[in-house]
């Protein structure tokens, strides 16, 4: 049986911007809903309330006539099943532990799965093509594979009602078909009610029944994609020019772009950092300056290599940013420091925030030294050879001292801006 979901006059607030105003819709049993909006219009952070991992500061959120603060997250998660943006995998399960632990709700403490547990595991990792890998571990699974495991443990849970951020993150153009028909057939055979937040318009035109449109923490328009998809309405909501033409295959109205010269130059004096990507490394709380800052940037910011539980590791979390992270209280072993130089490599820019060295987060000096190889523009910020807590005997001093002269050094958060500013690619 699928389930509805109400949404009453809702607001929600970061401690710094309000990024819901007053909202208010209702998505019927059965429904393939879409939302869509620019970056900052709030799409993700309505999720967030929806899965009631946000609650709204006033308004109420009913799942089934029943308020969502109410329920118990046992209950929660039988009824609901979420794929966020952000999907840490701190410890390297296999994937097939990892699907079965979308059974756990429906287990006692010390109960182990059933046969038809097993079933339900082997279908949802059949139903996403990742039944291949259910003896690899997640650590060495491509960023798409681990998209598709992760929807599997989600529909392991077997939910009423699906919540999506970005789903199609990380999957190339088959897979991402995959998924949507995947979605679809769910929604049409087994009237799973989905809730999706996308950026690809023309996916959520061909797949949606239903689309919500936001804009800077309200909602322009709710109704079918002939209804939202129009010209005026993407022009003003994104601000550019846009031209709407009909499938030749499926007639849903498609979104295109007809050429314009845009003016780059003013572009990045309205939004100098909106974008882009930088690297912190950071740990035990010196990181989370930097990161605050930047949020309000809009920058996309990822942190590590840090343990899992540092105060940086939460703090990054908290803003919705990335992190590359090792064991507790444990020394950056290979498979971090490849992912950590994966992320560096990924990054526009390096910020090395002024954290303490030990022997358990040296090799993120060595880190800092293969961004500089690769001619990323690195900033140190607040530290130096001179200013650095070395609990090392010295080999993180003397690491320091071989870069520090080809590097600049920031005291301030307005210089580090302004350096950013300066340095952006």
């Amino acid at each position: 049986m699928s389930v509805s979901i109400s949404v009453n006059n809702i607001s929600f607030s970061y401690p710094s911007s309000k990024v819901l105003k007053g909202l208010s819709f209702k998505v019927e049993p059965g429904n393939f809903v879409g939302i869509l909006g620019p970056n900052g219009s709030g799409k993700s952070t309505l999720l967030k309330n929806l899965t009631s991992y946000l609650e709204p500061k006033k308004g109420v959120i009913t799942l089934d006539d029943k308020e969502l603060s109410s329920y118990h997250i046992k209950e929660l998660s039988q009824k609901q099943g979420v794929v966020s943006q952000e999907n840490t995998i701190n410890f390297n399960f296999s994937v097939s532990e990892l699907v079965a632990m979308g059974r756990v709700p429906y287990q006692s403490r010390f109960s182990r799965m059933s046969v038809k547990d097993k079933e339900i595991v082997k279908q949802a990792m059949e139903q996403t093509n990742c039944w291949h890998l259910r003896d690899r571990k997640m650590f060495q699974l491509s960023g798409g594979e681990k998209q598709r495991v992760i929807l599997a443990r989600t529909l392991a849970q077997t939910p009423k009602l699906l919540l999506l951020d970005e789903p199609t993150t990380f999957l190339d153009m088959g897979y991402q078909k995959e998924l949507m028909d995947l979605l679809k057939r769910l929604n049409n055979e087994a009237n799973l009610t989905i809730v999706m937040v996308l950026h690809d318009l023309n996916l959520a035109s061909e797949y949606c029944k239903e689309l919500i449109l936001m804009d800077n923490g309200e909602i322009v328009t709710y109704g079918t994609s002939h209804e939202v998809l129009t010209e005026e309405n993407l022009g003003k909501v994104y601000d550019t020019e846009v031209a709407i033409i009909k499938n030749p295959v499926t007639g849903s109205p498609m979104v295109t772009l007809p050429p314009k010269k845009q003016d780059v130059k003013t572009l990045k004096k309205e939004l100098p950092l909106k974008g882009l990507k930088v690297h912190i490394i950071g740990g035990g709380g010196k990181g989370e300056e930097i990161m605050s800052s930047l949020y309000t940037e809009n920058c996309q910011v990822s942190l590590g290599v840090v343990n899992l539980g540092d105060s940086d590791y939460e703090k990054a979390g908290e803003l919705g940013f990335s992190s590359v992270v090792c064991e507790p209280f444990s020394t950056i072993d290979d498979d971090s420091y490849k992912r950590g130089k994966k992320a560096v490599s990924e990054a526009d820019v390096v910020v090395l925030a002024p954290v303490p060295f030990g022997n358990g987060n040296l090799r993120n000096l060595e880190l800092l030294e293969y961004a500089v190889g690769q001619n990323k523009p690195v900033v140190l910020y607040k530290i130096d050879s001179k200013n650095i807590s070395d609990y090392t005997k010295g080999q993180a001093k003397k690491a320091l001292e071989r870069l520090t002269n080809d590097l600049d050094v920031v005291t301030t958060i307005p210089d580090l801006i302004e350096w950013l500013k300066n340095t952006r690619p």
